[in-house]
């Protein structure tokens, strides 16, 4: 297993290849504070999948200062961080975003939702991979089924600000708590899609809040399951379902900078082979 840096240690090198980069997001849960051991030890489980996955992108949810402290002590040799300041008392937890050093950064904002009783806020960076502008949010927004209305509110300005955005690929990523009808009415940026979805809604990756395998879930019944974290990505390449596509369309998708670039190249490489094996002219469903 990954072994995290010594202290005084040279740290281990996190490879980048700008054409096949990996976006991580990950509610750490830094509520379930049972003790600061606790804390130490789940933290150190998560930079060692950090550090085995080397992603180009990381988006926290559910940070506290403690696990803030360590996660940048480990990572910054790598990456550099977007947090709220700890000072401010809105955010006792919060999100925080990690980009490679290699990935420059163009813009950044974070900015709270008015609405929010909870601290909510997104932090939107925007990055340059090759010759490629991608726009990065990470968000957590607002919990339990009850806040339905301003959750929805929340997930529309972000909306907004990406229909702003000068990126050619925009994707947003998080603890969404959000259910599928929920999106009804709200008016998204051109060719969002979900991810999960995009890549043909794979069942054993369909839940990600799932009392049956999340032993931090505790007092619900194995039967609660639920796909809150998300990652919705627009693209302009994207005009019609990956299912619907043909072969050569796939493979002139999968050579596009901007969609190669969104992280999308492994997965179309991978059913662009699938469909030309199968002998079909189309995409598997």
């Amino acid at each position: 297993s990954q072994q995290l840096p010594r202290a005084g240690a040279a740290p281990p090198p996190v490879q980048f290849d700008p054409s096949r980069w990996k976006l991580l997001t990950w509610n750490i849960d830094g509520l379930d504070q049972r003790s600061a051991a606790d804390i130490v030890r789940r933290t150190e489980e998560v930079l060692k999948v950090v550090l085995e996955e080397k992603p180009a992108v990381i988006l926290f949810q559910e940070v506290i200062d403690g696990m803030m402290k360590m996660l940048t002590h480990v990572l910054s040799f790598a990456y550099k961080s977007t947090c709220p300041d700890p000072s401010n008392d809105r955010a006792p937890y919060y999100c925080a975003v990690f980009v490679h050093h290699d990935l420059p950064v163009l813009s950044k904002r974070l900015w709270f939702f008015k609405g929010s009783q909870m601290g909510r806020h997104a932090i939107a960076v925007r990055l340059r991979v090759a010759h490629c502008e991608v726009e990065v949010v990470g968000t957590h927004l607002e919990s339990t089924k009850n806040c339905v209305t301003e959750r929805r509110a929340q997930l529309q300005e972000i909306f907004q600000h990406l229909k702003g955005s000068v990126a050619t690929v925009a994707l947003v990523g998080g603890d969404l708590n959000i259910r599928d009808q929920e999106f009804a009415g709200l008016s998204p940026p051109p060719n969002l899609e979900d991810c999960w979805v995009y890549c043909g809604s794979p069942a054993q990756s369909k839940f990600t809040w799932d009392a049956a395998r999340n032993r931090n879930i505790e007092g619900l019944p194995p039967s609660v399951r639920l796909r809150f974290d998300r990652v919705l990505a627009a693209c302009p390449l994207w005009s019609k379902p990956l299912s619907k596509r043909t072969v050569p369309e796939l493979q002139a998708a999968a050579a596009a900078a901007g969609l190669s670039k969104a992280g999308r190249r492994a997965e179309l490489e991978a059913r662009v082979r699938a469909a030309e094996e199968a002998g079909r002219g189309r995409g598997p469903a």
